[in-house]
């Protein structure tokens, strides 16, 4: 390689280095995760596969959107462990208009919590499944006649906001189940959740990971944004980075994975800068498995600034109590109930 050729990569390096850098020095990053194709597109990468998927799946996979927020009231990159934990996080489900089937935000411990449970049932056919789905179409149809006290039962059953406090639920979890059946509940020793200080940490993986064995090369303008490609070896990087997400194994459903699982050849990322920022990450996860000729890009658009995470107006407190309340009440309205609960 020429010394012009090394010195390209040195700058493009530095370029992207710096586009992460100056991501972490806002207050507010948004990120918004989806499958990047048609449910067409969709459906022939997984038949190369030999996924025998139906056109419904293709089409959930094609109109997927998860949403993260991390906002703090000081820039990101000047943090210290104690002021992530105090930083504020959302999360959100979409599905083709973009409404949220689910949305969740940490306030520390707490928890505000939204779901379309009528879009959830619809977007994945979930009523169709009758046997399962019985003891829970009966509770959306009888959330009217749930008394005044159970009002927080009657809000998460309507789609409305509810509040939820961790240690409460987890507290609770450990008096009324086994062992196993808390940790299946709060896997890690909590809701599962990755909090801004598990963000951060991930963040850190990954920037670690990339830096030490990404190849960087600039690639021209796509769309108003410097494109670079990063080539890693995969299974070197796969390594780095578990090794990095250890803390984080329980919480990210890690345990097990090995590096060695994943091919031993280089593997490509597109990273899109825009305004001195990265703007968008594109990654095929099928290059990392070894048998798979399909081609599923996932891809994750970042924006920095917007309005902050911030607890929603009127949101009805959940107790755990409540939610055994309420099925108590609706099997005593229902004989059938009774033999299901």
């Amino acid at each position: 390689m020429t010394a012009c050729g090394v010195g390209e990569k040195i700058s493009a390096g530095l370029e992207v280095k710096g586009a992460f850098e100056k991501l972490m020095e806002q207050r507010q990053i948004s990120a918004e995760l989806g499958f990047d194709g048609t449910a067409d597109e969709i459906l022939t990468q997984l038949k190369k596969d030999d996924v025998d998927a139906p056109g419904t799946l293709a089409r959930t996979l094609a109109d997927a959107r998860v949403s993260f927020g991390l906002s703090s009231d000081k820039p990101l990159d000047s943090l210290t462990e104690k002021e992530w934990e105090k930083a504020t996080t959302s999360l959100g489900f979409a599905m083709g208009s973009g409404k949220d089937l689910i949305e969740v935000r940490a306030i520390g411990d707490t928890r505000f919590i939204r779901g379309d449970i009528k879009g959830i049932i619809e977007q994945f056919d979930l009523g169709s499944e009758r046997e399962d789905m019985a003891l829970f179409d009966e509770m959306t149809k009888s959330v009217d006649e749930l008394p005044g006290s159970l009002g927080s039962v009657k809000a998460a059953l309507s789609g409305e906001w509810i509040e939820i406090d961790q240690r409460e639920f987890e507290e609770f979890s450990a008096e009324q189940f086994t062992e196993d059946e808390h940790n299946s509940l709060f896997p890690g020793g909590g809701f599962g959740e990755i909090d801004a200080k598990d963000q951060q940490k991930i963040l850190d993986a990954f920037g670690k990971a990339l830096g030490e064995n990404g190849d960087i090369k600039a690639e021209g303008k796509k769309d108003g944004a410097e494109r670079f490609k990063v080539t890693l070896p995969a299974r070197d990087t796969a390594s780095d980075l578990l090794e990095g997400l250890e803390p984080l194994e329980d919480k990210l459903g890690l345990s097990g994975i090995d590096a060695k699982d994943f091919a031993d050849k280089d593997v490509d990322i597109t990273i899109d800068v825009k305004d001195g920022m990265v703007s968008k990450l594109s990654f095929d996860p099928n290059q990392l498995d070894r048998n798979s000729d399909a081609a599923l890009p996932v891809t994750i658009a970042l924006k920095a600034g917007g309005d902050p995470v911030k607890a929603p107006a009127g949101a009805e407190k959940l107790n755990p109590q409540d939610v055994l309340g309420a099925f108590a009440f609706m099997a005593m309205q229902n004989g059938e109930w009774e033999n299901n609960v």
